[in-house]
């Protein structure tokens, strides 16, 4: 080989190695662009729903197959959902609503006292009624301490999330990520949560939830609103029937004590009366025991005037027999002179 050929062979070396360096730095800048551009499309749309689960756009590219350990860990980072609801990076959506369920559970038969599952079960189901009678039965079963059935309500709420009514299995998917994401954003209201929420779901998704929520929440609180104006006409309506009778008993009641006036009036002139009638049984007793006491010092007078008159009622029938005796034996010597 001449000297040129080699000078060339050696210049085409050089270059072939200037553009292998050129295209593996152009392909390492790709991924990096490529990863985030793919972090970044996670973030928005959400994690796949299942296993199975195919972009639309790039449908022989399984969105499962680029969610590596490292990648789930880049996504999650930050994004644990805090301490209530919390964990580890899953990898699809019916993952995380499993994860979720079984994390609900555990902390409402942990809890500890039933006062503290009422309250934790209370947070969780609560915020998930629809209307006010849905919420009132909630609430009811909830304060009778029914933990089990609290428990089973959620779970069956859970259920319905996994198996929306669908259509084909994409669609299907789709209702999946909505309801899910109707499920998750009402448990907790911590940012932290919310913000774990969206990373699984989807922005789209987590906002279309809380607007759905938003939504529920205006109709409780015009269905509340419905039910305070209502029951403030029954308030009125019975507040009137009410003073109505408390005016017509109140007219009972001075009615009453203009009586009951009377008849205390009535009763302290009885009371002088009798006061007075008492004295004067008081007096006349006083002036009986005098008279009394005047008639048997002259009842013992004229007993004592009664025995010296019958003394001398004897002593005067003694002295009168003794007459007769003298009378006869003086018309005895009478007789005998004569004859």
């Amino acid at each position: 080989m001449s000297t040129l050929g080699k000078v060339l062979l050696f210049l085409n070396l050089l270059v072939a190695a200037g553009v292998m360096v050129l295209a593996g730095m152009d392909y390492g800048a790709f991924r990096t662009v490529r990863r985030a551009a793919f972090l970044h499309e996670v973030t928005l749309i959400g994690l796949p729903v299942d296993k199975d689960d195919i972009h639309s756009e790039f449908p022989d590219d399984p969105t499962t197959e680029k969610l590596t350990p490292a990648v789930l860990a880049d996504l999650f980072k930050g994004s644990d959902g805090g301490q209530d609801l919390g964990g580890p990076p899953v990898a699809t959506v019916l993952d995380e609503l499993e994860r979720v369920r079984r994390k609900v559970a555990d902390n409402v038969n942990n809890a500890g006292s039933l006062d503290q599952q009422k309250q934790k079960i209370r947070g969780y189901l609560l915020p998930m009624a629809r209307d006010v009678a849905e919420r009132d039965r909630l609430k009811k079963l909830i304060d009778e301490g029914k933990i089990a059935e609290a428990l089973e309500d959620l779970d069956r709420r859970f259920a319905e999330a996994k198996s929306p009514p669908g259509g084909d299995a994409q669609r299907n998917r789709q209702n999946v990520r909505q309801a899910t994401a109707r499920l998750l954003v009402n448990l907790n209201a911590d940012p932290a949560w919310q913000d774990r929420v969206r990373l699984v779901v989807g922005i789209e998704a987590a906002a279309a939830a809380l607007d759905h929520w938003a939504h529920v929440q205006e109709q409780l609180a015009a269905d509340v609103k419905s039910a305070i104006i209502r029951d403030q006409g029954n308030f009125l309506a019975d507040y009137h029937e009410l003073l109505r009778r408390i005016l017509y008993e109140n007219e009972n009641v001075q009615e009453a004590q203009r009586m009951l006036a009377d008849e205390k009036a009535r009763v302290a002139r009885r009371q002088t009366e009798l006061q007075q009638r008492i004295t004067e049984v008081q007096r006349n007793i006083q002036e009986l025991a005098e008279l009394t006491t005047a008639t048997n010092t002259e009842i013992a007078r004229l007993e004592a005037m009664q025995r010296d008159l019958f003394a001398l009622q004897q002593r005067f029938g003694l002295a009168l027999e003794e007459t007769y005796k003298l009378d006869e034996k003086l018309k005895q010597m009478q007789g005998g002179s004569g004859r």
